[in-house]
């Protein structure tokens, strides 16, 4: 799954710290599915 999270300056400006807890969650996920070595893994990018 790729997840690309368009707009990603106003959307922190307009959430503060939920947005930074929010991309936490997703960097974790993604790096997990590196790890358990999946093959369908997310990807997530801030634009």
């Amino acid at each position: 799954m790729r997840i690309v999270w368009l707009h990603a300056e106003a959307s922190r400006r307009h959430l503060g710290e939920g947005f930074d807890r929010l991309v936490a969650i997703l960097r974790k996920a993604e790096e997990q599915d590196v790890r358990f070595g999946w093959r369908d893994r997310l990807t997530f990018e801030l634009r």
